[in-house]
């Protein structure tokens, strides 16, 4: 359920302050939004004379919370406010939210206080499992008085009542004045919301073959909301009214007793776009599975699927700086599921330090694996035997990565690598002779990293027998964009430096243990055969 109330009209103040056309614009955009784009139960508006305090606390102290008693608290409330607010002039008391008709920033029996208000939001708060209050208007940061401690915003499963505000309890809050444009807090809450933007990771996207997100599902976390403005507010730069930059929101428990365990959150739109038409004029079908693995929709393998990436329950790491010195026990107590490592670099050299982390990994309980940097300078037959120095034949060590990363791209072939400029195809033949040759060596199928330009230029479907590892960040976010109809077995979410791992990537596994003790005998493409896909 949702109570909005927007005043953008107010005929007995003066010419500067009767027309705030932002909250008028504010109050279509958003109530819009909640039932089309939120698919809100219940919205109740209150528009400029309708938005009086009798009809704000009828709904607030009585009808909203019998309906939530009625739901016996499985319930998520939304309160909005936009218009005018101002300090009040009487000492002790909060700031007031100007309604309809009030004559002047003195007239208390046409105002709202916000103490009132948050008293009201409160109780409602433990009849409700989750709310929130959204307030634009100036001073409405002075809405919070009491907060607690404890409280986590990004915790969507579990109960809080929260409040959202534009600005500080002593700031002007402001709208960018453009024809059409409510105010800066609502524009961009509700695009970040809508685009997804405003929390990328959480929640699922699906990714077709010609690696397009062709359908997103997710969650937007009110904590990540917060950041999101913030950041966006950051970017306008000063207001040209004031030469200061602009208020930026504030954030904080509005519940009665104890801190929020969890968070109001927001949907983003389900995104179904129709796919890049075939050579031959047809489209494929988008499915719309509930089931199969966890990479892709079942018996759809080009219909790649990324979830939040903290739901992959094998978490585990690449070691990318040389000579790393790592505490493995540490490591372990930290949740870490598996390792790879530095092997080797371009030229023949390899990493002095492999050896000893790779008995130091192993000891600790952690799965390992070396990975191989592909050097197109370097015969198929060296670099076999320079694996062969270096990384022993072991029936418990996970299958050997070998990375492509650096030169699948031309724009890294850098001068003194005169033979790192071939073509796509014989990096591509050379990728595959030396993948064919690993796995006869280890008898285990190595598993081959990528970023999008190597999936969509240098492996072909010749590679389907191979599990693939995508190695892309794109703006400091992991990148998703996997062209192709092999399932992801390998996907890296992130940089990360940690005393106990130095240099290292965050990397998610994309089923479950059993799949993964599977995939680390190294006989078959596992994301492909969880797909229902079959491949010799």
């Amino acid at each position: 359920m949702a109570l909005v109330v927007g005043v953008g009209d107010y005929p007995n103040l003066d010419a500067d302050a009767n027309l705030l056309e932002s909250a008028n614009n504010d109050l279509r955009n958003l109530t819009k939004f909640l039932i089309d784009d939120q698919e809100f139960d219940e919205v109740i508006v209150l528009s400029n004379a309708d938005a009086t305090k009798e009809n704000i606390e009828y709904f607030l102290t009585s009808y909203i919370k019998h309906v939530a008693n009625s739901y016996s608290g499985h319930t998520q409330f939304l309160f909005a406010y936009t218009g005018h607010g101002f300090p009040s002039q009487n000492h002790g008391e909060s700031s007031q939210l100007a309604l309809y008709g009030i004559s002047g920033f003195d007239d208390y029996e046409r105002s709202l206080g916000l103490g009132t208000l948050a008293q009201w939001l409160r109780d409602l708060a433990s009849v409700n499992f989750s709310s929130v209050a959204l307030i634009n208007a100036c001073y409405g940061g002075d809405i919070f008085g009491i907060s607690y401690g404890g409280a986590n915003p990004d915790a969507p499963g579990k109960p809080g009542g929260w409040a959202l505000t534009a600005g500080a309890r002593d700031e002007l809050v402001w709208s960018l004045g453009t024809k059409g444009t409510g105010s800066i807090f609502y524009d961009l809450l509700i695009d970040g919301i809508r685009s997804g933007k405003a929390d990328p990771l959480y929640g699922q996207k699906i990714v077709d073959k010609y690696g397009q997100i062709v359908r997103r599902e997710a969650l937007v976390r009110l904590g990540q909301l917060n950041g999101f403005l913030t950041a966006e507010i950051e970017g306008l730069g000063n207001n040209p009214k004031t030469q200061q930059p602009y208020s930026f929101p504030n954030i904080g428990v509005l519940q009665n007793q104890g801190g929020a365990q969890g968070g109001f959150f927001f949907l983003t739109p389900r995104v179904l776009a129709q796919s890049t038409p075939n050579p031959d004029g047809t489209r494929d079908a988008n499915a719309i599975g509930e089931g199969g693995a966890v990479s892709s929709i079942y018996r759809r393998p080009d219909l790649k699927v990324f979830n939040d990436p903290d739901d992959y329950p094998i978490q585990g790491t690449r070691l990318t700086n040389i000579e790393a010195k790592v505490d493995w026990s540490e490591a372990k107590r930290s949740g870490l599921e598996f390792a790879y490592l530095r092997a080797t670099d371009f030229n023949g050299k390899f990493d002095t330090s492999f050896n000893v982390n790779w008995l130091a990994a192993s000891a600790a309980g952690i799965a390992r694996g070396a990975y191989h940097t592909f050097d197109p300078c370097m015969p198929v037959a060296s670099q076999l035997e320079l694996l062969k120095k270096v990384v022993p034949q072991s029936a418990d060590a996970l299958p050997i990565a070998i990375d492509v990363t650096f030169h699948s791209n031309p724009l890294y072939a850098h001068a003194g690598f005169a033979c790192a400029i071939v073509t796509p195809e014989e990096l591509e033949d050379t990728v595959l002779e030396l993948s064919k040759s690993i796995a006869d060596y280890y008898r285990k199928l190595p598993v081959i990293i990528g970023d999008r330009w190597a999936f969509e230029n240098i492996l072909d479907d010749r590679f389907r027998t191979f599990p693939i590892w995508l190695h892309e960040i794109q703006d400091g976010r992991p990148s998703v964009n996997l062209p192709g109809s092999n399932p992801w077995t390998f996907w890296q979410v992130g940089d990360q430096k940690s005393s106990s791992l130095g240099m290292s990537e965050r990397t998610v596994f994309f089923g479950n243990a059993a799949q993964f003790e599977s995939y680390s005998f190294g006989t078959r493409n596992e994301a492909l055969w969880a797909a229902g896909v079959i491949d010799k």
